[in-house]
């Protein structure tokens, strides 16, 4: 009976060494008060509000590694988003969803997942890429569903992303998504260029972010063809994040401006934002923010715009 039971744990430990599930997650909830600018120029208060997911979305990760010999390793990962604030799932498995392998070659993922122009962009997003960074960049599909993702080795601080969602349709309208991303790191410097085509429109990326000890700093330009019906954008951010102990400040500015392929002004956005948060230890953070953009007219008129305040705390297991 000895004999056995140690022949089952050892099976058990060679199991565990062999492949690794690991369970992880987040929890973001926080108090936000928003003053929303129409369409007409009229501002109003939402109200107080019970939010999920304002610096970062509420989610339940598995995630799993295979040795499978050789530098071959298989990989998985797949997210439940939730809603804290209502205790309702926000969708299954909207955000990571992939199988891959990994190896010498780099590593392959397929599934749903962040394009690799998505890759560039988290770099140079400003105020922590929060629900505290103010509108000016161009949008752009940050995930894509049926994709196929290519991350390459880096030599030298040098790597190569690559990755096309397949549009499994016929309909009208209907395209990829292909993206590339090429990036440099090594060191407090980073840099990237990414570009990415997509039925949305086709946008192009540079950024750059070096961390100065006392402070990092990034900056980011993005350039649409043929986005939002026809129009042409470009958007410039500037983001600050200052490590105090515990604590760290990010402040973000961006602005932004459409064009009809003539060359005609169609908006103009701009804004600013500041994001603070606190760590009470390795896995809890208590975070406060502001943030005050607009979009306006040809005119000049502001035809949209939001004033948010907020405070909120995390948990990460």
């Amino acid at each position: 009976m000895k004999k056995t039971l140690i022949a089952l744990a050892a099976v058990a430990v060679s199991s565990a060494a062999m492949a690794q599930v690991t369970l992880s997650g987040r929890i973001d909830a926080s108090l936000i008060n928003d003053k929303v600018t129409a369409a007409n120029g009229t501002e109003s208060s939402v109200g107080t509000q019970l939010a999920n997911g304002t610096v970062t979305g509420s989610r339940l990760t598995f995630a799993g590694t295979e040795d499978l010999g050789g530098g071959l390793k298989g990989v998985f990962a797949f997210e439940q988003r939730f809603s804290i604030d209502t205790g309702t799932d926000s969708g299954a498995y909207l955000g990571n969803a992939f199988v891959g392998l990994s190896g010498g070659f780099g590593t392959v993922h397929l599934g749903r997942t962040y394009t690799a122009f998505n890759d560039d962009l988290g770099q140079s997003h400003t105020a922590g890429d929060t629900g505290f960074t103010p509108s000016g960049m161009p949008g752009y599909d940050v995930r894509g569903a049926n994709t196929i993702k290519y991350v390459s080795p880096t030599m030298s601080g040098v790597s190569l992303t690559a990755s096309t969602s397949l549009k499994e349709s016929k309909a009208a309208g209907a395209k990829d998504i292909n993206a590339v991303m090429l990036s440099y790191g090594a060191g407090p410097l980073k840099l990237a260029l990414a570009q990415q085509s997509a039925a949305s429109g086709d946008i192009t990326n540079i950024s750059a972010a070096y961390d100065l000890g006392a402070a990092a700093i990034s900056i980011g330009q993005s350039t649409t063809d043929g986005a939002n019906s026809g129009n042409d954008s470009t958007g410039m951010s500037f983001g600050v994040t200052i490590p105090m102990g515990k604590m760290s400040v990010s402040l973000g500015y961006e602005s932004g401006e459409t064009e009809t392929n003539a060359g005609a002004k169609v908006s103009e956005a701009s804004g600013f934002g500041v994001y603070a948060n606190y760590a009470m230890s390795k896995r809890t953070s208590v975070y406060a923010g502001f943030k005050n953009d607009k979009t306006e007219n040809a005119a000049g008129a502001k035809i949209g715009g939001t004033k948010r305040t907020g405070v909120g705390l995390i948990h990460r297991f």
